[in-house]
């Protein structure tokens, strides 16, 4: 069942999980320690703990010195490491410098981050205020890079990479309470809906069923698109200063990030037009207009990703500098890492939120570029 195309309700399904134990975790752990050891790296972070090994993948922070060098490329590369690690890890570590590591919780403010490696590093606690703008703000950025677009391509393209899809479905239940922690209303078949997807997750590699796999990503393409148009009002909210003054249509054309931000959004009309896009091969998400703005926001500011989303914003209005501190604080952490990326030359995600971005220093990031040019 592993390594074919198996169908279940028009369905075609590959990349089915294989079954690691938690010390294959640990021994991937040691091995991005040893890959990656250097003078210049101050210590490796995750977060949490894999709730189903080999289906859960881990999310890995790597600290390093301000005037890190960057290590050979051969050393470097994420496809350098065995394939035990790949698979466990299923995608680059993120990067970091060390004075940036006590703003993380301005990215992730629910994050906990556990030292695997090395020295002792603090984080900033977040005040409530800051912390209710942050869940905001993650919220936004989930919204613009995943939904719905996760679900909707495999719904169109009637192909399901089985992996991936369990992992983004059990994503959704930290969705669901970043809403409730803001006072945006979920329902309760969301609850339901997250109490399957646990069950089918733990219950894999005894009872594998694709058939509810489907089921679950079309529900969860449904539920995406409520979650578009319940948190829209809260986002409307935070800027009303900048929407006043928006066009009525913006486009965004950043490397997988493709988004049209409209006026008068209904979800229905949107999820049609999207379809419409998927059938012509353009993978687009399309936005009430209210989600434009943090994204705005972030362009303001100086640094490699601010530059990216600025050049790729149509049109791109002029405002006066964010009064919003900790939303500049998190923009600055996305723009630092993608300054380290570029000195790393490393082709690893450039920051934890890259809008596309995708760094210009290395051999490797050039073949990407190219690479990316060919596919998107």
């Amino acid at each position: 069942m592993g390594k074919g195309g198996e169908k279940a309700m028009s369905y075609s399904f590959h990349n089915f999980p294989k079954k690691y134990g938690m010390k294959d975790y640990g021994k991937t752990l040691d091995g991005v320690r040893q890959r990656y050891s250097s003078k210049d790296l101050v210590a490796i972070y995750d977060w949490g703990t894999p709730s189903v090994p080999g289906i859960s993948d881990l999310d890995v922070l790597l600290v390093w010195k301000k005037d890190a060098k960057p290590l050979p490329l051969m050393k470097r590369a994420f496809a350098m490491l065995s394939t035990r690690e790949k698979y466990v890890l299923y995608h680059p570590p993120m990067h970091i410098s060390e004075g940036d590591f006590e703003n993380v919780p301005f990215v992730y403010p629910e994050g906990t981050l556990g030292k695997v490696w090395g020295k002792t590093l603090k984080k900033k606690p977040l005040g409530k205020t800051e912390m209710r703008e942050m869940n905001a703000s993650v919220l936004n950025d989930i919204i613009v890079r995943h939904y719905p677009r996760d679900f909707l391509q495999q719904c169109m393209k009637k192909n399901i990479d089985v992996r991936s899809s369990l992992l983004r479905l059990n994503s959704m239940k930290y969705t669901f309470s970043t809403m409730r922690s803001l006072g945006i209303k979920t329902d309760a078949s969301w609850k339901r809906f997250s109490d399957d997807v646990q069950v089918l997750r733990k219950s894999w590699f005894s009872a594998p069923d694709t058939k509810k796999l489907s089921i679950l990503i079309e529900e969860a393409l449904g539920i995406s698109a409520q979650v578009i148009e319940r948190c829209a009002s809260y986002q409307e909210k935070r800027f009303p200063d900048v929407l006043d003054g928006l066009p009525g249509t913006i486009r965004f054309n950043g490397i997988k990030n493709n988004a049209v931000f409209i006026e008068s959004w209904d979800k229905n009309k949107a999820m049609e037009e999207m379809k419409t896009l998927v059938k012509k091969g353009k993978a687009t998400s399309i936005l009430p207009k209210a989600y434009a703005a943090q994204m705005i926001h972030y362009a303001q500011e100086y640094g490699k990703i601010s530059s990216h989303i600025k050049k790729h914003l149509h049109p791109m209005p002029m405002m006066k500098k964010s009064e919003h501190n900790a939303l500049k604080k998190r923009i600055d952490v996305l723009n630092g890492q993608a300054e380290l990326a570029s000195q790393l030359r490393h082709s690893d995600f450039p920051a934890f939120f890259d809008f596309g971005y995708r760094s210009t220093k290395g051999i490797n990031n050039a073949l990407l570029r190219i690479s990316d040019r060919l596919r998107f």
